[in-house]
């Protein structure tokens, strides 16, 4: 399934402005083509912004796309910021604002 597909057979379309998967860029993580996809498409500079992920290329991507990272699942604990649940991820996220 595309991404954008899932987000069609879930009913999610109205929820998300943007989804962006492997098959919508021309390389896939680690390499941060889908990140810079979403940057552009919003007019957000790499330094405001903030990707969640829970995989080594999650943070591989952000890392070459320039912006912060909070790891999940697996990378928690392995990066800078980690989150063990969602709930955590809004009191980081004011941390790096500043």
């Amino acid at each position: 399934q595309t991404t954008q597909g899932v987000v069609e057979f879930f009913r999610l379309g109205t929820l998300f402005d943007l989804a962006v998967g492997v098959l919508d860029v021309a390389r896939p993580k680690p390499h941060p083509d889908m990140l810079l996809r979403c940057l552009d498409h919003f007019g957000v500079e790499a330094a405001e912004s903030v990707y969640v992920g829970d995989q080594a290329t999650d943070f591989e991507a952000a890392e070459a796309a320039g912006m912060a990272f909070i790891g999940m699942g697996p990378m928690c604990g392995r990066t800078k910021w980690s989150a063990q649940l969602f709930e955590d991820i809004p009191a980081i996220v004011d941390g790096l604002a500043g």
